[in-house]
């Protein structure tokens, strides 16, 4: 029982990690995409096309970062990195613009998704010790 309970617990250590690394990847990619914005003179698309890349890196590198430690089941624990960072993202989006959910909001729950899946599998099969011939 108590064998489970200390799995459980790296297990969320994992994802948590996987988390956070996600957030701060975004962060400095929308500061990147922030400063290009100003220096640069883009359309209002393009921000939000820059927010939505800035999103699918944190969600690559949470689903990478979170299956690089815990080395096995790269789609579940990727895809629940990215489901955890999506949740955390759109509470901070709720809370800085005021908005609600929308179509761009499903758009950006399935890039994220699939996009942490195939980071948790990139990790993986870096995290897993092969033999080179």
């Amino acid at each position: 029982m108590k064998k489970s309970k200390i799995i459980l617990n790296k297990d969320i250590a994992h994802i948590f990690i996987g988390v956070l690394i996600g957030v701060f990847a975004t962060f400095l990619f929308m500061l990147l995409f922030a400063l290009l914005l100003t220096m640069r003179d883009f359309d209002t698309s393009a921000a939000a096309t820059m927010s939505n890349i800035s999103l699918a890196v944190g969600a690559l590198s949470a689903g990478f970062v979170t299956t690089l430690l815990h080395k096995s089941k790269g789609l579940i624990y990727g895809a629940a990195s990215g489901l955890i960072l999506f949740a955390v993202m759109s509470i901070i989006a709720l809370f800085v613009s005021g908005g609600s959910f929308s179509l761009n909001s499903l758009i950006r729950f399935a890039i994220m998704t699939v996009l942490s899946s195939f980071g948790g599998v990139i990790g993986v099969n870096l995290s897993a010790k092969h033999k080179m011939i």
